[in-house]
């Protein structure tokens, strides 16, 4: 029994100690937080982070998360019931390419030996009747016309608009808005489709949903030492950053470069053949009149000796001589012989224009 009632006693003990530790603790706790609150400057507003979840159209407004370079630039239609709209800038960036890149696989970045990238031409949307212009298969890196001030408890995290994913665009950003971050939105921006895209100046691209963190994140360390880097503007951004062609525009324009290459060698390869097929048709046309010409030449010598002797023969035996017809069979062979000469002649100059043609061969080799 006194084990017992000692055992009791024991566990009330422990049970009364247990909840008074405890409370030592929270007030310790509450004590430790409230100094490094007021050591790192935090707001007393802050202090008790009761709120969680995604921001609401009254909260964004309240905490005054979006900025504007002029009050006349609200637009009350940006504001959804728990995001916002940000609608694209006026200036962007068209990235260039002179050059091809190998990527080094062992340290995963890109090596370009005797590269050049030409810094991305900063174009005015006003310069093309307050439009956007996005090249069929390129890309145009943007800036967001609102600027985005968080504090250190909201992030952001942000994607394009469905209305113009559908239309063929593909967005590449950061994964989200940190807290504390102050400045304009940036992206890059990629036309999948064949055909030109136009954004009009203004338009809502981008929609963003603000959500509270757990607890209060750090005061991040400036470690920039670019002086021309800022969030502002769009020159500002990328003296940061070098930027690449959109690779499938590049693609095509080396495709189509090794197109016309491949049509220039094949028109010459085709004009030469055309030039060598000519040369061999006018060659095998020669040959064939000359042969034709040998030929009537022997057939005419034949005819011309063998009716003379047939005459001469038939005459002799009749005793009748026509002297009439043998002076014509002499005209005749006489033409025969001239038709002869012309024969050899032609037969010379074949010769001699072959040996032209071997002299030429030999030269070209």
């Amino acid at each position: 029994m006194k084990k017992h009632m000692q055992t009791i006693a024991n566990d009330d003990k422990t049970e009364d100690d247990a909840i008074a530790e405890d409370a030592s603790k929270k007030n310790e706790s509450i004590l430790v937080d409230s100094v490094t609150e007021k050591a790192n400057g935090i707001p007393s507003f802050y202090q008790n982070n009761s709120q969680r979840g995604v921001l609401t159209k009254r909260e964004i407004k309240e905490k005054n998360l979006i900025l504007f370079d002029n009050l006349r630039d609200i637009n009350e239609d940006c504001y959804s019931n728990a995001s916002y709209d940000f609608r694209i800038g006026e200036k962007f960036a068209v990235p260039k390419d002179n050059g091809s890149c190998i990527f080094n696989m062992s340290y995963q970045q890109l090596s370009c030996p005797h590269y050049k990238l030409d810094e991305p031409q900063i174009q005015s949307c006003r310069s093309y009747n307050n439009v956007v212009r996005i090249p069929a298969h390129s890309s145009i890196i943007f800036s967001t016309f609102e600027q985005v001030k968080l504090p250190g408890n909201i992030v952001g995290r942000f994607d394009l608009r469905i209305k113009w994913a559908l239309q063929g665009l593909e967005f590449q950003a950061g994964t989200q808005i940190e807290p504390y971050y102050t400045g304009r939105l940036f992206g890059h921006i990629k036309n999948t489709t064949n055909r030109e895209i136009l954004i009009p100046f203004k338009e809502r691209l981008l929609t963003v949903e603000f959500t509270y963190t757990s607890e209060m994140a750090d005061i991040p360390i400036e470690k920039n030492k670019n002086e021309k880097f800022n969030t502002n503007t769009i020159e500002g951004y990328l003296s940061e950053y070098s930027v690449m062609e959109g690779s499938l525009s590049y693609l095509f324009t080396k495709i189509e470069r090794a197109e016309n290459d491949f049509r220039s060698k094949m028109e010459d390869t085709r004009d030469k053949i055309n030039e060598g097929y000519a040369q061999i048709l006018e060659a095998n046309r020669f040959r064939n009149t000359i042969r034709m010409a040998v030929f009537m030449g022997v057939l005419t010598i034949i005819l011309s000796v063998g009716l003379t002797f047939a005459v001469s023969k038939y005459t002799m035996e009749k005793d009748d001589y026509p002297f009439q017809k043998v002076y014509d069979l002499e005209q005749t062979l006489k033409a025969l012989q001239v038709q002869q000469n012309k024969i050899l002649g032609l037969k010379l100059e074949l010769d001699s224009l072959k040996s032209v043609k071997q002299e030429r061969n030999n030269e070209k080799k």
